[in-house]
């Protein structure tokens, strides 16, 4: 039959002791909730509602207007253009001499 020597027992109670030694030292109160800290987490998470739909349409609203300008001016050029060099092709001059 086997029976625990007092030895033995020692290391295991040492850990388990180490351990919860942190949580007992840093055991504070429960919090109480405060009237002032819930209103203002309410009135804080309304405010970041509320800037969502408008945040959204500036946002999508630009990339529109990106693309509009992109559509009227027409900013993109021929592969003749890109190749030969768009300072040539725009202002009829030569930027660099290669």
């Amino acid at each position: 039959m086997y029976t625990l020597e007092p030895r033995r027992l020692v290391v295991p109670a040492l850990a388990a002791l180490s351990l919860l030694t942190p949580a007992l030292a840093l055991a504070e109160e429960v919090p109480v909730l405060n009237s002032g800290d819930t209103a203002w987490m309410l009135t804080a998470t309304a405010l970041v509602l509320f800037m969502t739909i408008p945040g959204l349409a500036l946002f999508y609203g630009g990339m529109v207007r990106a693309k509009l300008v992109d559509l009227v001016i027409g900013l993109r050029v021929t592969e003749e253009q890109e190749t030969e060099g768009l300072d040539l092709s725009q202002h009829g001059e030569r930027g660099y001499i290669l």
